[in-house]
């Protein structure tokens, strides 16, 4: 869901900081980037587990959604009805929308799949 993050929960960050510097089989961060950890915020955390559960172990469901008679997407249940205000585009008919979420101190866009109203379960 999240291609080039790896989210890791412990209660040593800036040991496991130092341990990522020196691990030369580690992918390095872009930039040099490894100085700046990115802690998971309590609001990072309540999408992450709106989207795969408060295990944080399942795939991010369908949002059902119902779109007007333009075609535009008018409402949602599921994963995407926080952020139905910030859909970014939609493609209906591949079924999938982006919506611009905030996540880890920047603005993500965040890939959505959908089902329409009335298409079959």
């Amino acid at each position: 869901m999240f291609p080039g993050y790896i989210f890791i929960s412990t209660g040593f960050p800036e040991a496991l900081a130092e341990e990522l510097r020196r691990a030369r089989q580690f992918p390095q961060m872009i930039g040099g980037q490894m100085d700046r950890l990115v802690p998971v915020e309590a609001e990072d955390l309540w999408f992450l587990e709106n989207v795969c559960g408060k295990d944080l172990a399942h795939d991010m469901r369908l949002s059902t959604v119902r779109v007007d008679e333009e075609g535009q997407v008018r409402s949602a249940s599921g994963a995407l009805k926080p952020y139905i205000g910030r859909i970014t585009r939609q493609r209906l008919r591949h079924r999938y929308v982006t919506a611009e979420v905030p996540l880890f101190n920047r603005r993500e866009n965040v890939l959505f799949g959908i089902r329409l109203e009335g298409d079959p379960v």
